[in-house]
């Protein structure tokens, strides 16, 4: 695998233990300093079906990750005369494609580079990853190029092979003839298309707009709605929260079936609850147990920012389900009013399935973090 080999090429990136099988090093002569950038060239074939070629592009990595786009852009030239693709859901695409033209024709370019968007966006959230993926994890400009044929061999195919082949030459030939590292500062971006990007300073601006009701919604419960701040209910909540972080970052990597790693969720879950649970039945007063509740809320809009900003300014593809998410659901509701019995049994079996959607061994890790974060 191409993991295999950057051990064997570079090393590997960390101690291997007593039970696992190490790689073993290339000799120093064929090896060097560092790797600039790796091409992926994956080639496949079907014998079914017309006689067809198609030609996919994708830069997509792990955690958001992406290669310099100078690179992204390097093998589209290199590929201008084909139709190029720059994510692996191809069908779903044509289907879109389709709905588009018989539906929405006088928007249909925008419509249709907002769907590829979309499918660029997906892959990078939730994969699935080329096999270049590895190579960015280690900070290398990487990309994969696929390549399919379908159809029965013919001259015909025989030629579009071949040409395939030297354009594969001529941009290998482009970066060897390199003196430096691909200068173009844009290393976070979303592809429409193979010839359209929209750079970080596009999508940033929307994305903190939607996170900007939970610091409004912090600074009214701080000075208008919190009646009497204390620092003493927050700092409980703060120490119970960040404990409970640091002990799951500390113990998780240690736990290995999927079971135990629920009941120790539920197990910190309980905990930290505890905390506030136990000032409120010992507040019966409606003042202080709301004034209880507002401290809750303004602490989890705080958390909801802290936690955000970091992904709003990298993994696009994260911020935006996320804050979509949790902005609705800690910045609108007043969690401190009062409900009837009615609107509480509507409500309950909502939150229930939401605690079950954000529940990290559920559906997080390792679907899309590879391993337990803050988070």
């Amino acid at each position: 695998t191409i993991s295999t080999f950057l051990d064997a090429y570079l090393g590997p990136t960390y101690q291997p233990s007593e039970e696992e099988e190490s790689v073993l090093q290339l000799p120093a002569d064929y090896t060097m300093g560092i790797i600039r950038n790796v091409l992926v060239l994956d080639i496949s074939s079907e014998m079914e079906g017309p006689a067809s070629q198609e030609i996919r592009l994708l830069p997509q990595g792990r955690r958001g990750v992406l290669p310099n786009l100078d690179y992204v852009f390097a093998a589209r030239s290199v590929f201008r005369k084909y139709n190029v693709v720059v994510h692996p859901y191809r069908s779903q695409a044509l289907k879109w494609k389709t709905l588009v033209e018989n539906n929405l024709p006088s928007i249909y370019e925008w419509a249709l580079d907002l769907g590829n968007m979309f499918w660029f966006a997906y892959t990078l959230a939730l994969g699935p990853y080329p096999p270049h993926a590895p190579i960015l994890d280690r900070g290398i400009d990487s990309i994969t190029i696929e390549v399919h044929f379908r159809g029965q061999p013919s001259p015909k195919m025989a030629k579009q092979s071949a040409d395939v082949v030297q354009r594969v030459e001529n941009f290998i030939r482009a970066l060897s003839n390199l003196h430096e590292r691909l200068h173009h500062s844009i290393t976070l971006y979303l592809l429409p298309s193979a010839n359209k990007f929209v750079g970080h300073t596009e999508y940033l601006i929307p994305n903190i707009l939607l996170a900007l009701p939970l610091v409004i919604r912090a600074l009214l419960l701080l000075f208008v709605d919190i009646e009497h701040f204390s620092l003493q209910i927050i700092g409980k909540a703060l120490m119970a929260t960040v404990s409970s972080i640091l002990t799951l970052l500390m113990v998780s990597p240690w736990i290995e079936t999927s079971s135990v790693m629920n009941a120790f969720f539920g197990l910190i879950y309980a905990i930290v609850l505890a905390i506030p649970l136990r000032d409120l039945q010992t507040n019966l007063h409606s003042e202080k147990r709301n004034n209880i509740q507002k401290h809750v809320h303004f602490l989890a809009c705080l958390l909801a920012v802290y936690l955000h900003v970091p992904i709003i300014m990298s993994h696009v593809s994260l911020a935006y389900p996320s804050t979509l998410l949790w902005t609705p659901l800690l910045a609108f509701p007043s969690y401190s009013k009062r409900e009837d019995h009615g609107r509480r049994s509507f409500w309950f079996p909502i939150q229930i399935m939401i605690l079950l959607a954000t529940w990290p061994p559920l559906g997080l890790v390792p679907r899309i973090f590879p391993i337990y974060t803050p988070y």
